[in-house]
């Protein structure tokens, strides 16, 4: 078993954050662009009024650009990286990602860091595993272990 547990720095919180508001935008850029343009065609054909449904999408789409609250926080940011048998399990205050070893595409060794990336649909940057952080197993044994798919940055 290999255990990496504690709060990770700033910088990597940042990342993990900076990541997943990309995702989020991308994935709400899409059906929030077609119900804009439903509604501006609604507006058109209708009545104008229609125009004020804009509003809250236009909005929604900006939420990336809020700062995250500790709580939400609790549902990005991992403190805990377990790796048993073919599990690999990520967990934070409020939430538990576990997947399977087989799906792992590959590890960016960043010097001071892991990142973990997996085949899609799988995909999520909630394993991040900061070296400082090992408290069971040994680095060479994590490195023996992902040989082929670590890739040094």
């Amino acid at each position: 078993m290999i255990k990496f547990y504690g709060n990770i720095t700033e910088d990597n919180k940042k990342f993990i954050i900076k990541k997943e508001k990309i995702i989020f935008f991308l994935a709400s850029v899409i059906p929030i662009s077609i119900g804009i343009i439903l509604t501006i065609v609604a507006a058109i054909k209708i009545n104008i009024i229609w125009l004020i449904f804009c509003i809250p999408l236009i909005f929604f789409i900006c939420i990336p650009l809020f700062p995250i609250s500790k709580k939400t926080m609790g549902l990005i940011v991992p403190n805990k990286i377990l790796i048993i048998d073919d599990l690999i399990i990520s967990e934070g205050t409020n939430f538990k990602s576990v997947r399977n070893l087989i799906d792992i595409k590959k590890i960016k060794d960043y010097g001071d860091y892991y990142q973990i990336y997996f085949k899609w649909p799988k995909k999520t940057y909630k394993f991040l595993c900061q070296k400082n952080l090992l408290i069971e197993g040994l680095i060479v044994d994590f490195e023996k272990m992902f040989f082929d798919k670590i890739i040094k940055k």
